[in-house]
């Protein structure tokens, strides 16, 4: 037995199997899939949606991720199947899947970049050829050829199907609906080829295509274009919530918990979304409207449960409702003629019982009015008893009104000492005068409480003048007391505040005359505070900032804030320099202007200082570019002469290290260069002056004009150009550069195409050159814009690594920023200078 071959080879096979068991796992499992609706070209969506699968396998690396691109058959089958895990469909189609195959709740819904705005909603677009003038309205598409991509789509069918309907145009019924497949992009093709007259489309195709170059919008117009201020793209419909992100109903708890998350984290304008062409995902918005679109229309999964509308009810009931509104008719007319006689009989017995009624509502309004006021309200008859007390009077004083019936003599012993003898003087003036001034004064409560009460009261008499003593109301004003004693202490608080600040401030009228100065305004000017507060800006400004006054009054009228600098002329005469941060206050209920003037005496000292440092750098940089040039130059040009001398003595490699030293000597002068061009940015360039930005452009491009030739690039200039306030030669030195890289940093088999674009973005005025040449790793971008910092080899392409330094040096000087943008290496990269728009003039 123990030689039987069959028995060994068992045993090897069972070892085997126990070795490689553990491992059966983690070769076997199966990648996490996504399914994507493809609604342009599946290469396209493939194309789009892959990073999706990268950002979620760094957020959930337990996993892999795939996205498929699916049309609408295969993604039906693919959910019939569970071969998916995740899907990502249009609303519509989420609810088909969601009756039919018991996908969950959406995770998340998408957030998309819609002409550069973020969008969670979308919806349908009606288009036909723009000759088409049979075809305007939605009543017009009645009897037309429409193209459609599937009628399973929400966007580029069920949404325009529902806009129909309610304009009395049902589908498909009233037209010939052609269905092309998916893309979207077949049915804008039938409709200009003339084989559709009509075509459905989703909102941000059309653009799309524009974008891309593949479609000119004059061949088209939209039909029932909707006016939405917050939608940024066209649209023939109502908006429907963006798509919504499910898990299938096999996948485990956990991972879907991890994947939503990571959704939730994917960051906006991130590698990632830029290449998804994305804003990111947000919370689950509420489908209930596309619920509601597919039940009217009768659609799947509701096909089976219509709604009865009142159009039904007319066209099933039509008779029977004429017959029924007939007979309500007579009925009315009868029902009518009784209520008159009723209305007769009961005349005499509504007279009889109005006097009665009359006294009643009489007496409950009394009721209302005095017991469930908040007031505290009480009648006290002449002989000192009381004839009414409301019930409130327990709720301000504790004490019942029982109380005060059964002891009239309480309502002075509650009442605060120090307040009794002003109670006692004003219930002498209401004997004298019967009208005594309102007072107010202090109780104790029950529970010992102090609370305040405002009080008035008048005399009562009746028709014939006889006195029924006095009726009085009592207002708890404890709060009110107390927000007035806050109130002074806020005062007081701020008083401290504003007179112990070291900065002077000022408080003027838009008219410019001091309403407020503080202490520290007295003491730095020499004033007291009644001879500042007769004065104004204009007395203690010099004649210089005086005469500035109305244009800077005005500027900070339409600003709201405006800081600058000025002199402060002291009572002595003497000027101190201040720095004025003003802004405009509600000083009691009027417009007024706050100014803080900081002294910056010491200021102005160091930048005196600074001036002289910087003639000394002057000084320096003069002796870098001729002192420590020359003796380079000198090596240099020794070296070639050696070069020659020896040139039959030289073997390759000695002339190859004399090439070297050679090379390094002109690299270092080249450094020199350009570190006196780096730190003359903003001291030795001309001043800034207005000057044409299109014409500036012009001029860096004649500049770079050999290397546009010899490299034969591609120059285009788009957008608007507007007049700008810089350093002429500074902001012509950036552009060359910005250009001169972008052709200098080609790809050797591509034609260099180089786009230098102009607009006014926000606050800022943007000029960008991009290109499609070596391209950057986005995460060393960072490290362009620093002195001497290069991310290509010398012997691929020739630099200092100073000209994006100089660049960023001059933005900066200018008050403005400048970054870059690329996709990665081979991609083309996007350099970008920002100015403030007040450096613009259009």
């Amino acid at each position: 037995m123990r030689n039987n071959p069959y028995i060994r080879l068992l045993i090897l096979l069972a070892c085997l199997a126990g070795v490689a068991l553990p491992f059966i796992p983690a070769y076997g499992a199966e990648p996490v899939r996504i399914g994507v609706l493809a609604f342009r070209p599946k290469a396209q969506a493939q194309a789009q949606w892959q990073p999706l699968a990268v950002a979620l396998k760094k957020a959930v690396p337990k996993h892999d991720f795939v996205v498929e691109a699916l049309t609408y058959p295969e993604m039906n089958m693919a959910v019939a199947a569970r071969q998916l895990d995740f899907v990502l469909t249009n609303s519509g189609h989420y609810i088909v899947l969601m009756q039919r195959s018991g996908l969950s709740s959406p995770l998340a819904t998408l957030a998309v970049h819609e002409s550069g705005q973020r969008a969670t909603v979308f919806g349908g677009v009606i288009i036909a050829r723009a000759e088409q003038d049979g075809i305007s309205t939605l009543g017009d598409i009645k009897g037309k050829t429409v193209a459609i991509a599937d009628p399973e789509s929400l966007g580029g069918y069920q949404m325009q199907a529902l806009e129909l309907k309610h304009a009395g145009v049902d589908l498909p019924g009233d037209a010939k609906l052609v269905t092309t497949g998916m893309p979207h992009d077949l049915v804008i093709a039938a409709v200009l080829d003339g084989s559709a007259d009509v075509g459905f489309v989703r909102t941000g195709v059309l653009e799309g295509l524009v974008r891309e170059g593949r479609l000119d919008m004059a061949r088209l117009k939209i039909i029932n274009q909707q006016n939405l201020s917050d939608f940024p793209v066209a649209v023939s419909t109502d908006l429907y919530p963006e798509w919504p992100f499910a898990a299938m109903p096999h996948l485990d708890e956990n991972l879907t918990r991890h994947v939503a998350a990571a959704l939730f984290n994917i960051e906006e304008d991130t590698a990632a979304t830029r290449a998804m062409g994305i804003h990111g995902f947000t919370v689950p918005a509420d489908y209930t409207p596309v619920v509601d679109l597919l039940r009217e229309l009768r659609l799947p999964p509701f096909e089976a449960m219509p709604t009865f509308t009142l159009r039904d009810v007319w066209k099933r009931y039509y008779w029977q409702i004429n017959v029924a509104l007939l007979a309500g008719g007579l009925i009315l007319l009868l029902g009518f003629g009784l209520l008159i006689a009723i209305r007769k009989l009961n005349t005499e017995k509504r007279m009889v019982l109005l006097h009665q009624q009359r006294l009643q509502e009489n007496e409950l309004r009394y009721r209302t009015v005095a017991d469930f006021t908040f007031d505290w309200e009480f009648w006290i008859m002449p002989d000192g008893t009381f004839s009414y007390m409301s019930p409130s009077c327990e709720q301000i004083s504790g004490y019942t009104p029982e109380e005060f019936h059964a002891d009239p003599a309480l309502i002075t012993r509650i009442i605060h000492p120090d307040d009794l003898s002003l109670y006692t003087g004003h219930v002498h003036q209401l004997s004298a005068q019967g009208v005594p001034t309102p007072i107010d004064f202090r109780i104790f409560t029950k529970d010992g409480r102090t609370r305040w009460i405002s009080h008035v009261c008048r005399s009562v008499h009746d028709a014939a003048g006889q006195a029924l003593g006095y009726r009085a109301s009592n207002r708890d004003v404890t709060e009110r007391k107390q927000a007035e004693a806050d109130s002074v202490k806020a005062e007081e608080k701020f008083r401290m505040l504003f007179n112990s600040i070291s900065d002077a401030i000022f408080i003027a009228s838009m008219d410019a005359g001091f309403i407020q100065v503080n202490h520290s305004a007295c003491e730095r000017l020499g004033y007291s505070q009644e001879e500042l507060l007769r004065m104004g800006p204009v007395d203690i400004d010099t004649p210089e900032s005086a005469a500035k006054l109305q244009e800077r009054v005005d500027a900070l009228s339409k600003q709201g804030r405006l800081v600058f600098e000025s002199g402060h002329v002291r009572k002595d005469g003497t000027v101190v320099p201040v720095e004025l941060n003003t802004r405009i206050i509600n000083y009691d209920g009027t417009p007024a202007i706050l100014a803080v003037a900081r002294d910056i005496t010491e200021r102005k000292r160091v930048e005196m200082e600074l001036r002289r440092s910087n003639t000394e750098l002057e000084q320096f940089s003069y002796s870098i570019s001729h002192d420590m040039r020359q003796p380079l130059r000198m090596i240099s040009s020794y070296l070639e002469l050696l070069v020659k001398t020896l040139a039959d003595k030289l073997d390759d490699e000695k002339r190859e290290y004399f090439n070297f030293a050679i090379d390094g000597a002109k690299r270092m002068d080249a450094m020199m260069v350009g570190l006196l061009e780096y730190s003359r940015v903003g001291r030795k360039g001309e001043p800034p002056e207005w000057v044409e930005s299109r014409a500036l452009l012009d001029e860096a491009l004649l500049f770079v004009q050999p290397a546009i030739a010899g490299a034969r690039a591609e120059i285009r200039i788009e957008g608007e150009w507007p007049r700008i306030f810089v350093s002429p030669d500074e902001m012509l030195r950036l552009v060359q550069n910005l250009i001169g890289n972008a052709i200098k940093f080609r790809v050797a088999e591509r034609t260099p195409e180089v786009t230098v674009t102009s607009e006014i973005v926000g606050t800022e005025w943007r000029i960008c050159v991009a290109d499609n040449g070596a391209g950057i790793v986005p995460g060393q971008i960072g490290r362009l814009f620093q002195v001497f910092q290069r991310l290509q080899s010398r012997a691929a392409y020739e630099g200092t690594g100073i000209g994006l330094a100089l660049c960023r040096k001059i933005a900066e000087h200018h008050h403005g920023r400048i970054w870059a943008e690329s996709a990665g290496e081979g991609q083309g990269s996007r350099f970008c200078v920002a100015l403030p728009k007040e450096s613009t003039e259009i």
